[in-house]
């Protein structure tokens, strides 16, 4: 498995920069277990899935934060998901304006959903 800009390593800045480690049981479970592909990171059923195609790119990815904990913004490496079509988040708290903390590059992506929701 490849981490240099490859799903685990992008995924795994999702997981640092949302403060993972404090994620609940189901949301946290199998982040950065290496021995399982990246899509079964997290929730493995229902609308907060992450969703991979055949060839193990990210097409939906699932956030759910820790309430309490403050982001800074999306980690900038979110537009190495060249085939990304949806993006849920969840209990997120933002230091700031939510719109001001997407990198300009999210427009570039396929996104057809962008989902938030009890973030503030």
């Amino acid at each position: 498995m490849t981490l240099t800009n490859g799903p685990s390593f992008i995924a795994a800045t999702f997981y640092y920069t949302f403060n993972g480690g404090a994620w609940s049981r189901t949301e946290g479970k199998n982040w950065l277990n290496y021995n399982v592909q990246e899509c079964e990171w997290g929730e493995t059923t229902g609308d907060a899935k992450n969703v991979c195609n055949a060839e193990g790119q990210f097409l939906g990815l699932s956030i759910e934060g820790t309430p309490g904990f403050v982001g800074v913004g999306m980690p900038p490496e979110i537009i190495l998901l060249s085939s990304l079509e949806s993006l849920k988040l969840f209990t997120l708290e933002w230091a700031g304006q939510i719109a001001d903390l997407m990198p300009p590059l999210l427009a570039q992506l396929p996104l057809h959903t962008l989902f938030l929701q009890r973030n503030e």
